[in-house]
């Protein structure tokens, strides 16, 4: 029926160079998370809905390296650590049964999941500037949701005292190659094209997250005003394959089953300003 994460992050960093061919970095991140999970509950029972809502602050890090090869040539690495939650909140049951029908105290235990990039930088000449990266995410450290709710009468308990929807996410790699066009003293064109593998294997893909693997292409540039001011636009193009969702389930005693097909594009746009001082 709906499902809604949102999540606010801070990030202080620092950054040291060793020598002048390597650098290293760190940043601490602090994240508050909030979401809302909500669903039809029974198939037979009208407007029967159930909603789950919560919030947690967590704490998470991140690492850096970047190292000159030669002086056309860089490599960088990155690593985001893995976050983990505790999201403390209610489960709200309306229109079922006046025995259940309230609020809940609800908790749920989730991870993001931690990530490792591996960047190339080459210069060709003094105008043309190509990239590359590989990004590995370990997406698997989300099994499942498994909703705890404190205070559920004892006849609903087996169904409503945890709720569990199984997810098996896998690890996935995204690779994405660039390049870097300097047309003029003070006009850089930008452009790459990206390959991103979900996490959502077809056994277990759901209405929830019809997720699919997606290209994405980009394209952007840089203006330079003067010595202290500049300006930077781009604009990104995501593409979902098609996504096929056949399921077939058991709830309270009824037989469920659907199949749909889904597909998934958006537009990103965006732009800055720099000033120097």
């Amino acid at each position: 029926d709906k499902s809604k994460v949102k999540v606010i992050a801070i990030q202080p960093a620092i950054a040291y160079k060793l020598s002048p061919e390597l650098s290293i970095g760190a940043g601490l991140n602090i994240s508050q998370i909030e979401g809302i999970l909500s669903a039809s509950i029974h198939p037979l029972v009208a407007n029967s809905h159930l909603e789950v809502t919560g919030d947690d602050i967590s704490y998470g890090y991140n690492l850096g390296l970047l190292w000159q090869v030669q002086p056309a040539t860089r490599v960088g690495f990155d690593y985001h650590s893995q976050t983990d939650y505790t999201l403390d909140g209610t489960t709200e049951i309306r229109n079922l049964n006046p025995l259940i029908n309230g609020n809940y105290t609800a908790s749920l235990e989730i991870s993001t999941p931690a990530s490792f990039e591996l960047s190339l930088s080459h210069q060709l000449n003094d105008d043309v500037t190509l990239h590359s990266s590989a990004v590995l995410t370990q997406w698997s450290v989300l099994e499942n949701l498994n909703i705890k709710n404190t205070g559920i009468p004892a006849a609903f308990a087996s169904n409503f005292g945890a709720i569990n929807e199984v997810l098996e996410w896998k690890d996935t790699w995204m690779y994405s190659v660039g390049a870097d066009w300097k047309y003029a003293n003070d006009l850089t064109l930008r452009a790459g094209l990206g390959i991103d593998q979900t996490p959502v294997s077809d056994a277990h893909r759901s209405v929830r997250v019809p997720s699919e693997d997606r290209t994405v292409l980009s394209l952007g540039a840089s203006y330079v005003f003067n010595d202290t001011l500049s300006f930077d636009v781009a604009y990104m193009y995501l593409k979902e394959k098609t996504a096929q969702v056949d399921a077939h389930k058991t709830v309270n005693g009824t037989l469920i089953t659907y199949s749909a097909e889904y597909g998934g594009m958006a537009h990103l746009m965006g732009m800055q300003m720099n000033m120097k001082f």
